[in-house]
C-alpha cells in the first residue's frame, strides 16, 4: 500500500484543524456555562441549606421560650399558695422538655457554626452561655419550690431576672442575626436569579450566533471539506488525475450533455509506448515515477475545462469539451511532443531515458456517435492503430481511409 502523497495531505489537515477550530468555539462556552450553572445550582444549595437551618433554629428558639416561660408560670402558681408547696410531676415532665428544646437549640447552633454562619450568633459560642443560665434559672426555681416560704420572693425575681437575661443578651441577639441572614440570603437569591438570566440570554444569544456561523461557514469548512473527500475518491493517487469512477458518473453526465446540445467534443485514449518494458527494466518504482511524470506533462498542456483520468495501468483518457477534431489533434500532438522530449532519470547513475506514448482520437461531430460508449470504442481502436503502426502518433482517423496521422 502506497503512502498518501504530499499533496493529499496537506489538503487534509487545514480541514481538520479548521474543524477542531470550529468545534473548539462551539464546545468551551457551553463547557463555561456548565461550569457556571454548576456554581450557581451549588450556590441555590447552599443558600436553601441555611435558610433550613435558620427556620431549624427559629423553631428551636420559640420552643425552648415556650418552656421556661411555662415554668415560670407553673412555679409561681404553686408558691402562691404557701399551704401546699408540692412540686406536681408535671412540673418535672416540663423540666425534662424544656431541657430537651435547649438541646434542640445547641444542636441548631452548632449547625449554623459547621455551616460557616457563626456570624449571626451573637457570641462565638451562645448555646454554652444560654445553657449556664437554663441552670442558674433551674437552681432558682427549685430553690423557690423547696426552700423556706419566706425566701420565695427572692429566689423567683432572680430567676425572672435570668429569664429576662436569656432573651435580652441572647435569644433577642440570635433573633437579630436571623433576620439579618434572612434579608442576606434573599439579596443573594437576588443574586442568583440575576446571574441565571444573564446566563440564559448568554446562551441563547451564543445558540443563535453558533447557528448563524454554520450556516455562514459550513459550505466553507463542512461542506468543503466533504467536497474534498468526495473529490478525493474520484481521483487516482498515484497521478492525481481523475479515476474511472469519475468517468462512470461525472463525465458520462457531462458527454451526455454535451450530445444532447449537440456541442463538439474531442475524447482521446493515450498509451504510453513499451510501458511494460519499464517495469521489467527498472522496477515498479521507476514504473510509477513514469505515470506521474506523464501524467503532469499531459496536465501542463490540457485546459481548465479539460478532463484527464487514468484509464487504466498505462493508459489515460482526455475529454476535450468545446474541441473539434482539428483543435484537438493540436493539443493531443502537443501532449505527444512534451512526452517525447522529456528526459526521466529513473536509476541514479545511469543516461536519462527516453518514452514515448500514442493516442487515438474520436471527435463529435466529426464522427458520427451518438453515445459515450461509441466514442470510447472508437478511440480505443484509433489507439490500436497508432501502435501497430509502430507507436509514438495520434491517429484521429482510421488508416483505411486515407487520413494521416500526426507524429
Amino acid at each position: 500500500m502506497r503512502p498518501r502523497s504530499r499533496h493529499t495531505l496537506t489538503m487534509q489537515l487545514p480541514f481538520r484543524f479548521k474543524l477542531g477550530i470550529l468545534l473548539l468555539i462551539i464546545v468551551l462556552p457551553m463547557l463555561a456555562s456548565q461550569i457556571i450553572y454548576r456554581r450557581a445550582i451549588t450556590s441555590l444549595h447552599d443558600a436553601l441549606y441555611s435558610s433550613i437551618v435558620v427556620l431549624n433554629t427559629i423553631h428551636a428558639t420559640e420552643n425552648f421560650h415556650a418552656g421556661l416561660h411555662s415554668m415560670l408560670n407553673v412555679t409561681r402558681n404553686i408558691v402562691a399558695d404557701p399551704n401546699n408547696r408540692a412540686v406536681p410531676d408535671d412540673w418535672n415532665e416540663l423540666r425534662e422538655s424544656t431541657a430537651k428544646t435547649l438541646d434542640a437549640l445547641r444542636e441548631s447552633l452548632q449547625q449554623i457554626n459547621h455551616h460557616g454562619q457563626q456570624a449571626i450568633a451573637s457570641e462565638p459560642h451562645p448555646a454554652d452561655a444560654i445553657a449556664a443560665l437554663f441552670d442558674r434559672l433551674m437552681v432558682e426555681l427549685e430553690a423557690a419550690l423547696s426552700g423556706p416560704a419566706s425566701e420565695v420572693p427572692s429566689h423567683m425575681a432572680a430567676a425572672r431576672k435570668l429569664f429576662d437575661e436569656i432573651f435580652q443578651d441572647h435569644i433577642d441577639k440570635l433573633h437579630d442575626g436571623h433576620q439579618q441572614r434572612f434579608d442576606d440570603l434573599k439579596a443573594d437569591a437576588h443574586g442568583f436569579e440575576r446571574q441565571i438570566d444573564l446566563l440564559f440570554y448568554g446562551q441563547t444569544l451564543f445558540a443563535g450566533v453558533v447557528v448563524l456561523f454554520a450556516l455562514f461557514f459550513s459550505e466553507k469548512i463542512l461542506v468543503k471539506g466533504y467536497l474534498r473527500t468526495k473529490d478525493a475518491s474520484l481521483s487516482d493517487r498515484l497521478t492525481e488525475a481523475r479515476n474511472r469512477r469519475y468517468l462512470e458518473t461525472v463525465s458520462d453526465r457531462q458527454v451526455a450533455g454535451m450530445l444532447e446540445r449537440n456541442e463538439p467534443f474531442s475524447l482521446a485514449l493515450l498509451d504510453i509506448d513499451h510501458f511494460k518494458r519499464v517495469n521489467d527494466t527498472f522496477g515498479h518504482d521507476a514504473g510509477d515515477k513514469v505515470l506521474r511524470i506523464v501524467a503532469e506533462v499531459v496536465r501542463k498542456r490540457l485546459r481548465k475545462s479539460d478532463t484527464f483520468v487514468r484509464y487504466g495501468g498505462e493508459e489515460f483518457l482526455v475529454l476535450l469539451p468545446g474541441a473539434e477534431k482539428e483543435a484537438a489533434v493540436v493539443i493531443l500532438e502537443a501532449i505527444r511532443k512534451g512526452i517525447e522530449t522529456t528526459q526521466l532519470s529513473l536509476v541514479d547513475g545511469n543516461d536519462p531515458t527516453h518514452i514515448t506514448a500514442s493516442a487515438g482520437l474520436a471527435s463529435f461531430p466529426e464522427d458520427a456517435v451518438d453515445d459515450f460508449s461509441s466514442m470510447q470504442k472508437l478511440a480505443d481502436e484509433r489507439l490500436y492503430q497508432a501502435k501497430s503502426n509502430g507507436r509514438n502518433q495520434c491517429v484521429s482517423q482510421d488508416l483505411s481511409k486515407g487520413i494521416i496521422r500526426s507524429s
